[in-house]
């Protein structure tokens, strides 16, 4: 009985509230109110999808309708990119961007926005952003700009891009005292990078090929971080002459840190490192590879050294004639000409105790590595001399001051070829590198075209003071020259060709 009064009088006081509820709702609203139009913003002229080159100029000029038109200044405009989790990227405050593109290679949710100020009525445009990479196959170029290590990319097309790592990753730098660019293929199961080499603290960093973000630290490729990080040369040897099939990125690769060797084999990802018969090993920072052989200089004994496949992360000493290589300095040696022989590596060894220096000719073959050839070189060699090797021509090409020479390894004889980089010009690196076409005997197969060499000179009087000129090598070891970018660098200390 008690709780069917409570229910009764619970029904009571809700029908009195929704009464109450009914009454007030229906009273007249005697409000004092001034209505009046407002301007409604259309905007034309922006496409649904809007795709654009990495680093090249976002350009677009849209229409503004208005109902109600109100001067220039009563608007005011917004261009952005949301990147997801509260990111957002402003690209202009102007009502025709023309900005440069400085996003990572992906889609983006992008924006245009118009508000009125007086009213704060605004209008806002979704459209897609596709931003593709430009960086395609191409020169990168290393350089000491104010003190920083410095990239800049030339792509074939002839566009230069400045400023590569700070675009992409605003405050941040590459490191300091620039060394070495790298570039890393792709492995069976490890993307390809670009690695910086720097002699300072952190020994530099490898970067995406794709978009230049950082990808490591240089101490963050190693399985074991050495003391110091002081990174001295990177080689690299394909197993399979496959190209782009599935065996071609079944390879090896080094990196010498500090003299010492660190080898990577692509099943496992990271540099593993390696060990001589004697531990006070110092090695040169060049590889000699061929024929299944990975050979390398120790400057400090004055001796090669072979890396054997059993036992593991061991070295063995090459022989070689007695005292062929005794007191000899290794500066200089990469690949050079051989016809339709086995692999010739061209060599500048310093002796040790005197100033002379030689040119040491070696072959690497199925039953060995035998030296050739070993002759007194009639030029000054001098400190960070830069050199480069012609593998279609037996020539050897260095600069000195501001001229280009050529050193003929088949008559020991050195000659000018090319003078005329300007007053005052000093050629501080040298790049070779081949280029492939299609062959006009064969469709579909590809043949070397080629041979292009660029080098890199300081042009003093402005801060970018880097310059690089392209060559293509002739057979007769002249050089023909096809075209130049000036200050697009800092002091070039090193090349690589980004494919």
């Amino acid at each position: 009985m008690v709780n069917q009064l409570k229910s009764e009088a619970m029904k009571s006081i809700i029908y009195i509230g929704l009464l109450l509820l009914t009454l007030t709702s229906c009273q007249e609203d005697k409000g004092n109110y001034t209505y009046r139009n407002i301007n409604e913003i259309s905007v034309t002229g922006i496409a649904a999808t809007k795709t654009v080159t990495q680093f090249s100029i976002l350009g677009m000029s849209p229409v503004i309708n208005q109902t109600m038109p109100v001067s220039a200044d009563d608007l005011e405009y917004l261009w952005y990119v949301d990147r997801g989790n509260g990111k957002i990227d402003t690209l202009s405050q102007e009502l025709n961007i023309q900005t440069p593109v400085n996003l990572y290679p992906d889609t983006y949710e992008a924006y245009f926005v118009v508000i009125q100020k007086s009213t704060g009525i605004f209008t806002k445009v979704p459209f897609k952003l596709v931003v593709e990479s430009q960086l395609g196959q191409g020169l990168l170029v290393l350089s000491d700009l104010n003190g920083y290590a410095n990239l800049a990319y030339w792509e074939r097309s002839g566009e230069v891009v400045q400023d590569v790592y700070e675009k992409v990753n605003p405050g941040l730098h590459l490191g300091r005292n620039p060394y070495r660019v790298c570039y890393m293929f792709k492995g069976y199961s490890i993307p390809a990078f670009v690695t910086v080499m720097c002699h300072d603290e952190q020994g530099g960093c490898a970067l995406n090929p794709v978009d230049f973000t950082k990808f490591k630290d240089y101490a963050e490729l190693f399985y074991q971080t050495p003391d110091p990080l002081h990174p001295d040369g990177y080689g690299y040897s394909n197993y399979f002459n496959y190209d782009e099939t599935a065996f071609g990125d079944l390879y090896n690769d080094f990196i010498i840190n500090n003299g010492q060797l660190h080898e990577r084999s692509t099943y496992v990802g990271w540099y593993q490192p390696a060990y001589a018969v004697d531990q006070d090993y110092r090695l040169s920072e060049y590889t000699f590879m061929g024929m299944m052989q990975y050979i390398f200089y120790d400057n400090e004994h004055s001796q090669f050294l072979q890396k054997t496949s059993w036992p593991p992360n061991s070295f063995s000493v090459v022989e070689v004639p007695e005292g062929y290589f005794r007191d000899l300095y290794l500066v200089y040696a990469d690949r050079g000409f051989a016809g339709t022989d086995y692999p010739h590596y061209y060599c500048v060894f310093k002796e040790k105790t005197t100033s002379d220096h030689y040119f040491v000719e070696v072959l690497m073959s199925p039953s060995g590595f035998k030296p050739l050839k070993k002759e007194k070189i009639g030029f000054a060699v001098q400190e960070d001399m830069p050199f480069a090797v012609s593998f279609t021509t037996s020539a050897i090409f260095y600069g000195v001051g501001n001229e280009l020479y050529c050193y003929d390894t088949g008559n020991g004889r050195s000659v000018s070829c090319y003078n005329e980089f300007g007053s005052g010009a000093e050629i501080t690196a040298l790049y070779l590198v081949p280029q492939y076409g299609e062959s006009s005997q064969y469709p579909g197969e590809t043949v070397l075209s080629a041979v292009k060499l660029f080098v890199g000179v300081s042009l003093p009087g402005q801060e970018r003071e880097g310059s690089v000129f392209e060559f293509e090598v002739n057979l007769d070891n002249t050089l023909t020259f096809i075209r130049k970018k000036e200050h697009i660098a800092g002091k070039i200390v090193s090349m690589t060709w980004k494919y």
